[in-house]
């Protein structure tokens, strides 16, 4: 890690980070990690999420599984497969989000994937914002949604030829 161009806030985390690890035995670790970013990583799922139809809250919970509740503060015991996949995606952004200095890239792989047209453009949205944001040098995003060119600055199609058997 290194303290060229970093924010105050990144300087912080990575402190706090090895403040963490070096203070743990490597049994601890995971828990240590877990208690002291969860609250962060909860913050940020849940703005992403919001930027979804989406009328839950996540909360990453002991075990760094995650919780859902809804507007009434009782946890969900299922979702459906999209909403499943907005809140990994919410996840994977928090976790990168933390990051982000040591990985400045990031490949979401069909992150659309059983999204609602509307969620989809919202997912496209994101993935555009992400695009613009000056800490990530390079978004890579594999999806068979042809509307996310209009999101991305280039794409690149892939097409399998059908091989005749002779």
């Amino acid at each position: 890690f290194f303290f060229k161009q970093k924010t105050a806030y990144e300087i912080t985390v990575w402190l706090e980070f090895r403040r963490v690890l070096f203070r743990s035995h490597p049994s601890k670790f995971p828990r240590a990690l877990i208690q002291t970013y969860s609250s962060t990583v909860t913050e940020y799922m849940d703005a992403v999420l919001s930027s979804f139809d989406f009328p839950y809250t996540a909360k990453v919970n002991e075990t760094f599984g995650i919780d859902v509740f809804n507007q009434d503060g009782l946890q969900l015991p299922a979702i459906s497969g999209g909403q499943q996949v907005m809140v990994g995606f919410s996840l994977r952004l928090a976790l990168h989000n933390m990051f982000v200095g040591a990985f400045p890239f990031m490949i979401v792989d069909e992150g659309s994937y059983g999204l609602t047209a509307e969620n989809s453009k919202k997912y496209f949205e994101i993935i555009q914002s992400l695009n613009k944001d000056s800490k990530f040098k390079q978004v890579i995003v594999i999806d068979h949604h042809s509307e996310l060119s209009d999101y991305v600055d280039n794409t690149i199609n892939l097409w399998a030829q059908k091989q005749e058997l002779a």
